[in-house]
């Protein structure tokens, strides 16, 4: 007969002996099911044989071992138990012994690990009949905390080892935060069940708690003896922001991080800290506010340095949306930039404006963003000497219209990151636009040479440059002023002819013009010449990346039967540039012919197929099929 492994008995012992310690308080132990990450069973808390709504989990392991104490929790579990809306109890079983130690994993404050964590169990939090109501307690702790507005200000309740006394902490906190009506203080005889935060100071440690999470602050061995009290009264602060974070009262801590910072918190790990949690709780502006400050007072390039730290870790968690944040964070690093130059420090400077440029780019301003590139290469010859930075310097460049540039950027990320198939998509673009068709041609080709399935934009744009030369256009170096002045020089009674001369010196320097391509199709198209119209229409929506002119060229496709183009066309609108806001273009236009429904039909056919994929989802749109 098979034996049963000792772990499943050990697993048995623990949620029996579990459940024999709180059945007799009235309380409802029931089993878990289908829960993954080790939960074991959930606790219903009655009071008088009444429910209360109170409930938490259970996670029970037995050992036979010696280590009765400790328990192993992987990371992923303990990410697990963090987003569940219940609080996790961990009860660890000795089996020789047959004691039951328990401990709420929101008061496990553990540095971050790769793959676990070590949770270790006291003596005196063993489970026992006359401590199962202290597990109530917390509960309420929790519940006054996490539902309905915050009681504000908050409550302190300081407690202290060594000479460092509660009072003197508290008259400094007072000038931190007390005038803001942030915070009080308060002496032992606080009611527990009140958001009260507890602080203890160790002669090695600073712990600031509430009921549902904790904070821990070390340093080294001594610290509090190297700090003064306004560094230590600060800390405190930093504490209580901590912990009101990650009870979700984000927009209450934000002030407290600032209060604290104030004092010029300068460790980086607490700068980082801030950063997170002031971004997460939607504070960004108390972060900036605070690199703004000291970057006012800064007397040496070292005192820049928080600062920088500040703002680098606010912005790689700063979202598209936080536009007016993101603009002042550029704002600011700019600043940071010049000032780091005046103490020479290249090297610095040249991290600040790097960065700016980034949020410039994500801002889409063009301009600026090439300009901050330029100066950070300028100053660090290393970013234009990676793959990456080049990369970064192309984009800039070519969305600021200086194509020539970009193609050269281009060309040396290509020497430095060969395998990198965009990069050759990206700079034969460059070329094309800067009028270099023979050059971009060779490239296109290298590229659909070199790769399996390519991308349905750059094979328009391929065509777009073989049409181009089939056409006569000539290799040129673009003038785009040139040929907008020809454009422009229109005779009140212009033939045909003469409009199509006009529209073709104006391509002659200027390849990839726009209007000229977008004026020489809608001539066509209103003659009914649809299979003539459908590729200056395609070049124009290629130069112009609005709706109208992509429906253009769509349009004449479809009515020209070139079913393939038509197809290529709307992929390309639906999902890489516009996604639904095409759709509502061509529905805005149903009286461009009677056609205008069989085009909307055949986009949705071409959408469906595509899963609906927009740019900017995370996720499909579900299609009929799907239903």
């Amino acid at each position: 007969m098979p034996k049963r492994p000792r772990n499943h008995i050990l697993e048995t012992e623990a949620r029996g002996a579990f459940s024999n310690l709180i059945e007799p308080t009235g309380w409802v132990v029931r089993a878990v099911d289908g829960i993954d990450y080790g939960i074991d069973d959930e606790v219903e808390v009655f009071e008088d044989d009444h429910a209360t709504g109170i409930k938490f989990y259970v996670q029970s392991r037995g050992t036979d071992g010696d280590k009765a104490m400790t328990m192993e929790l992987k990371t992923r579990q303990q990410n697990y138990f963090r987003e569940l809306d219940l609080p996790v109890l961990l009860a660890r079983y000795h089996s020789p012994t047959k004691r039951t130690f328990v401990k709420w994993f929101h008061r496990f404050d553990p540095y971050p690990r790769k793959t676990s964590q070590t949770i270790h169990f006291n003596t005196d939090e063993e489970l026992s009949p006359e401590t199962v109501q202290h597990l109530a307690t917390e509960i309420k702790y929790i519940r006054a905390w996490s539902r309905g507005p915050l009681n504000w200000p908050i409550a302190l309740r300081i407690e202290s080892e060594g000479e460092r006394t509660p009072r003197d902490l508290e008259l400094i906190i007072f000038e931190l935060v007390g005038k803001r009506g942030l915070v009080r203080t308060e002496g032992p005889d606080v009611l527990s069940i009140n958001p009260v935060l507890n602080v203890t100071l160790t002669s090695d440690a600073l712990r600031v708690h509430a009921a549902t999470k904790s904070h821990t602050s070390h340093g080294d061995p001594g610290w509090s003896d190297e700090l003064d009290n306004r560094e230590v009264a600060a800390l405190i602060v930093f504490g209580v922001a901590i912990v009101l974070s990650n009870l979700g009262h984000g927009y209450r801590a934000g002030p407290l991080f600032e209060a604290s910072l104030s004092a010029q918190l300068f460790h980086p790990d607490l700068i980082e800290m801030a950063a997170t949690h002031l971004v997460s709780g939607g504070r960004a502006d108390c972060a900036l506010r605070i690199g703004e400050s000291w970057l006012r007072e800064a007397t040496t390039s070292a005192m820049l340095l928080p600062s920088f730290l500040l703002l680098h870790n606010v912005c790689s968690r700063l979202q598209r949306e936080g536009i007016e944040e993101l603009r002042l964070a550029a704002a600011l690093l700019e600043r940071f930039g010049a000032a780091q130059l005046r103490w020479d420090e290249d090297i610095h400077a040249s991290a600040s404006l790097l960065m700016a440029a980034r949020l410039r780019f994500s801002l889409s301003e063009w301009q600026a963003a090439d300009e901050l590139f330029r100066r950070a290469s300028d100053l660090d010859s290393s970013i234009a000497s990676s793959g990456a930075g080049c990369a970064e310097m192309a984009g800039a460049a070519y969305e600021a219209g200086d194509y020539p540039r970009a193609a050269e950027m281009y060309a040396v990320a290509i020497d430095l990151v060969p395998d990198d198939m965009r990069l050759l998509t990206r700079r034969a673009d460059s070329l094309m636009r800067q009028g270099a068709l023979s050059e971009a041609n060779s490239q296109f080709e290298d590229y659909f040479a070199r790769v399996v399935s390519p991308e349905t934009i750059w094979f328009l744009k391929h065509s777009a440059v073989q049409y181009l030369i089939m056409s006569g256009i000539k290799d040129v170096d673009r003038d785009s002023e040139a040929a907008r002045r020809i454009l422009e020089d229109q005779g009140d009674s212009e033939s045909r002819a003469e409009t199509v001369e006009r529209c073709l010196s104006a391509v002659r320097l200027d390849p990839m013009n726009a209007a000229a391509w977008g004026e020489l199709g809608r001539l066509d198209a209103a003659a009914g010449r649809y299979r003539h119209a459908a590729a200056p229409l395609s070049i124009a929506a290629l130069a112009d990346r609005r709706s109208e002119p992509w429906a253009m060229a769509l349009t004449a496709a479809f009515r020209a039967d070139l079913l393939d183009l038509a197809r290529f066309l709307a992929q390309v609108c639906l999902h890489d540039y516009f996604g639904d806001e095409f759709h509502l273009f061509l529905l805005s236009a149903r009286d461009a012919g009677d056609d205008v429904d069989s085009i909307i039909a055949f986009t949705e056919v071409i959408d469906i197929e595509g899963g609906r994929m927009r740019r900017g989802d995370r996720q499909p749109i579900p299609t009929p099929a799907d239903d």
